[in-house]
């Protein structure tokens, strides 16, 4: 068995969590672990015949409302909880319903393997609570399902969505094919603006370059124009100086 398997049965399996914030309890932090070996007041839980956990048992839920207690600069689980029930709130689609952070907070429902672990919905429950109640407003409800399926919530969530009437209208699915597919016309069209550019400058040089050459016509004709008048000019202006000598 690979070790990452051996710890998620042995979470799912034999961990639990604490009703209240551990620290709280002991009277000092969980994760110093030599301390927390040395008590004698620990429940122990016989999850196999060679292994016996004691308090241990407690600390992966511990890290989940606490993991700045092990290094982690995340926020516990109840902060991400009503960060996102927040954001569906402010969201504009959603501004026209009243009471909806309200109602929200009386159905949050766990999934996924984790869930799994004993009284986790009531832990979770107690730090909403704890947490709604520092804020500014009317005090709030707050209700946390534990989970039916485990890790086979959201499959079940996305069976039962994908079965709707109205889930084909929205739904996007995007394979590599048809992604290199978009690429390729996306690529095809840039190509098709470049040439039109192209043949747009050029269209642009010949219209100056006739506009040039019919500049040059106009010239020489003024020039022959002018030559020839002054020609004439010229002749007449000799005939006015010839003198006439009697016979």
């Amino acid at each position: 068995v690979a070790p990452i398997t051996a710890a998620r049965n042995l979470k799912e399996s034999s961990c639990e969590a604490w009703p209240s914030p551990l620290e709280a309890h002991l009277g000092h932090s969980p994760f110093a672990l030599s301390q927390l070996i040395a008590r004698s007041d620990a429940p122990f839980f016989e999850c196999s015949p060679q292994n016996v956990l004691g308090w241990e048992r407690f600390l992966p839920a511990e890290i989940l409302f606490d993991p700045m207690a092990v290094g982690l600069e995340d926020t516990g689980v109840q902060h991400a909880v009503l960060e996102a029930l927040d954001a569906v709130v402010a969201d504009s689609t959603y501004a026209s319903a009243p009471g909806l952070r309200a109602q929200l907070l009386e159905r949050v429902v766990l999934s996924g393997g984790t869930s799994k672990m004993p009284r986790l919905h009531e832990r979770l429950q107690a730090e909403l609570k704890a947490l709604v109640a520092t804020q500014q407003g009317a005090p709030a409800q707050v209700k946390v399902l534990p989970s039916i399926e485990g890790d086979h919530t959201t499959w079940f969530g996305a069976s039962v969505l994908a079965g709707t009437s109205t889930f084909a209208e929205h739904w996007c699915v995007h394979t590599p094919k048809e992604v290199e597919l978009k690429q390729d016309d996306a690529d095809a069209d840039d190509d098709d603006d470049g040439m039109g550019d192209k043949e747009s400058e050029e269209s642009e040089e010949s219209e100056e370059e006739e506009d040039s050459a019919d500049s040059d016509g106009n010239s020489d004709a003024d020039n022959d124009g002018n030559s020839d008048v002054d020609s004439d000019d010229n002749n007449e202006s000799d005939g006015g100086d010839t003198q006439l000598l009697p016979l």
